[in-house]
């Protein structure tokens, strides 16, 4: 994976489907990833969940929304940000049922780092600066949502945990 920062956007807005609108700050990157280049764009803002007002950092991949991470509970200490796992059926991961994918990188029970999280479920932890584990949790999860859009039938020669990066 080869990550080129692109351009730092203040204003980025995206527009969700159920019309409410975001504006965020944005660092933008082009990715080179399987042998694609694609854009990236991380937007750090705040907003609530888990019944408080964090930290969001959402990961578009060529304009759609991938990944998202919100502050731990405790973010003002620790710079922590963490995702919910997604499998490839989009089902939450079970944190005793890890993904190859995810294995070597900084995932723990998402109830561990905040208090209202998912109990038994995988969570991606990272700091702000981690761009690059922000870039490929999103491109996994992408890759993912693409192979399942061809009918849920993995392309010729493509078998889990052969994702590369």
């Amino acid at each position: 994976m080869t990550v080129k920062l692109v351009k730092v956007d203040s204003q980025y807005t995206y527009s969700w489907p159920d019309g409410s609108t975001e504006v965020y700050k944005a660092v933008i990157y082009n990715v080179v990833f399987s042998g694609q280049s694609r854009e990236v764009l991380i937007g750090f803002t705040e907003r609530e969940a888990y019944g408080a007002i964090r930290r969001r950092v959402v990961v578009f991949v060529d304009g759609h929304p991938e990944a998202e991470f919100c502050g731990t509970d405790d973010y003002d200490v620790t710079g922590r940000l963490v995702a919910i796992v997604r499998g490839p059926d989009r089902k939450l991961m079970d944190i005793d049922k890890i993904s190859v994918e995810y294995v070597g990188l900084p995932v723990v029970e998402h109830s561990t780092v905040i208090a209202r999280g998912r109990k038994g479920k995988a969570g991606l932890v990272v700091t702000e600066c981690d761009h690059d584990l922000m870039i490929r949790h999103a491109l996994i999860q992408s890759e993912w949502r693409r192979v399942r859009g061809r009918e849920h039938k993995a392309p010729a020669g493509y078998e889990a945990g052969e994702f590369e990066g």
